[in-house]
């Protein structure tokens, strides 16, 4: 069972686990919000409305009030939808056509393609004899004659990856604001499109003007978000270069650690890095983290006891966008990772809390426009696999004991809603993060409230389980503060947090948590700083209340 070789009793070890894998999953979350603030994000869907695209169509007179048309035959058209050569077809074949008739043919068709992206192809109406009873309708298809980059030589774009389509293609609006999304990823790029005629009939430049600024940034920031037991005051250091590999390529690189100074034997750091590379639709990132712990705990006996440890992960990720319009689009990720957990109390190795996972993570995103807002849906499943040196769950495992191939389904949305009140710009987020499992769950795999990133209000009395979920609502106020000749922009924030977990075990803590914040942020040349004051609400009863507690984060970045 352990290698613990103490005067400590069976409850006093068991304890001692779930707080080692309280820290353990602690730093996971701090990593991972390093990680998520390095990376820049395409937030929403933004689109242009292909309705303003369609052009005017207008027929020549027939000479006639209708002609005869016998079959409607559309030339060129490799590219048009079953659906709409079906309804051409049965509205106008074998009736008396007027001018209004073949201008409504030549509508659907160019909607058809236009609908789908394909905003420079046509319609036309060609030269012949009506008499013969077959009305020829002439589709050009618009095609990509040549894509050029304008960035004042500086090579900041590779154009190879970054847009799905290619010199000769079918032109798609779609497609190149996916490629102008890829490129906009790097936060030295500003990057707008334009399209301009071709010197042939039907083909277009497509254009790329781009300013970029200075392909290496760094992020400084110091706070007290640490945990209690391995150093509050945290300081962290992030530097990112774009386009390292010539590919449109992000990589990052974070060091996190407690103070130096921090009272008692607490320290805590992690070292991460994060490379992304995208391919038009597809985003494959590779990223892997090292994080390690020191600290002392108390357990039921009355003891303290030296505890330590360490944890690696590595994984491999692929976003592919399914699908995009004007207002929505759809994304499906599928992610490798590799988890290998290390813990010692009092110098002794802990086997019980510590092991090897690797995890497959299927999930599915939607994000499109909802009541004035945007709202993103998203439904994931996760798989314990026994490969790459993972643990194995023996045949014979108990229905209590956590599995190394655990199933678990998640699930959960984000909204958020702009609007005016009293001539302010305000906005009102709603976030929740749900998992259930029909199986028992190490603590790297469950779900925890209590903290800044789930149920805020909570330092101490954080709470895991196998099943459950947290929702955060936040209203907020943008408004500019002026300070003698500068002015700074800042957030006033306040907010409402619930959650709730169990799990298969009876013996461990469970159940409902809430919380409240209140907060302000403020940015000013590259400079920021938070202030958030937490409160908790309910709690369960075997549980001790907390006090109020004042957090800050103070960052910088250039």
């Amino acid at each position: 069972m352990s290698s613990v070789t103490f005067a400590a009793t069976p409850a006093d070890i068991e304890a001692a686990q779930r707080q080692l894998e309280i820290i353990q999953r602690q730093a996971q979350d701090r990593v991972q919000k390093d990680q998520d603030a390095a990376r820049r994000r395409i937030e929403g869907v933004d689109g242009m409305d292909t309705k303003q695209l369609m052009p005017k169509i207008t027929v020549p007179s027939l000479g006639a009030d209708c002609r005869k048309i016998q079959t409607v035959v559309i030339s060129g058209a490799l590219h048009l939808s079953e659906t709409a050569r079906q309804h051409i077809a049965d509205e106008y074949n074998g009736r008396c056509l007027n001018v209004v008739d073949i201008e409504k043919i030549l509508g659907t068709i160019t909607k058809d393609y236009i609908d789908r992206g394909y905003v420079t192809t046509r319609a036309y109406l060609p030269a012949q004899d009506l008499s013969t009873g077959i009305l020829e309708i002439l589709v050009i298809e618009g095609v990509v004659e040549t894509i050029m980059i304008k960035d004042g030589d500086t090579h900041s774009i590779s154009v190879r990856n970054v847009f799905p389509s290619s010199e000769g293609d079918l032109l798609n609006l779609r497609d190149l604001e996916q490629g102008i999304d890829q490129i906009n990823r790097l936060a030295s790029n500003n990057a707008q499109l334009d399209i301009q005629p071709g010197e042939t009939a039907g083909a277009s430049q497509v254009i790329v003007y781009n300013q970029p600024s200075s392909r290496f940034h760094y992020y400084i920031s110091t706070d007290n978000q640490g945990s209690k037991s391995t150093g509050e005051l945290q300081t962290g250091l992030t530097f990112t270069v774009d386009n390292l590999l010539g590919f449109n390529d992000s990589f990052s690189a974070t060091h996190r650690e407690s103070t130096p100074g921090d009272s008692g034997r607490k320290f805590s750091g992690s070292d991460s890095f994060n490379l992304s590379i995208p391919f038009g639709y597809t985003t494959v990132s590779l990223a892997t983290s090292y994080s390690r712990y020191d600290s002392m705990i108390s357990v039921p006996s009355g003891l303290s006891l030296s505890a330590s440890g360490n944890n690696r992960t590595d994984s491999l990720n692929i976003d592919r966008v399914m699908y995009r319009d004007q207002s929505t689009r759809v994304l499906l990720s599928g992610s490798l990772t590799g988890k290998n957990a290390r813990n010692y109390l009092d110098n002794q190795f802990l086997g019980v809390s510590s092991r090897r996972l690797t995890v497959l993570d299927i999930d599915a995103n939607l994000s499109t426009d909802f009541a004035g807002g945007i709202l993103s849906l998203n439904l994931g499943y996760a798989q314990g696999l026994s490969i790459a040196g993972a643990l194995k769950d023996p045949s014979n495992l108990p229905e209590w004991a956590p599995q190394a191939q655990f199933r678990k389904i998640k699930a959960g949305f984000n909204y958020m809603r702009p609007f005016r009140l009293f001539d302010e710009h305000v906005s009102f987020t709603s976030q929740l993060t749900a998992q259930k499992s029909p199986g028992a769950l190490y603590g790297s795999e469950q779900i925890s409230i209590g903290g800044l990133y789930s149920v805020r209000g909570f330092v101490d009395s954080t709470i895991s389980g196998d099943n459950g979920y947290f929702w955060r609502n936040e209203v907020s106020i943008r408004k500019p503060v002026t300070m003698g000749d500068e002015v700074v922009s800042a957030r006033f924030y306040a907010g409402y947090d619930l959650g709730e977990v169990s799990s298969r075990a009876d013996d461990v803590p469970q159940g409902r948590l809430s919380g409240m914040v209140v907060g302000i942020s403020t940015n000013w040349r590259g400079a920021s700083l938070e202030l958030i004051n937490t409160r908790p609400l309910t709690l369960p009863g075997s549980m001790k209340k907390e006090s109020n507690k004042t957090w800050f984060r103070a960052a910088y970045s250039f």
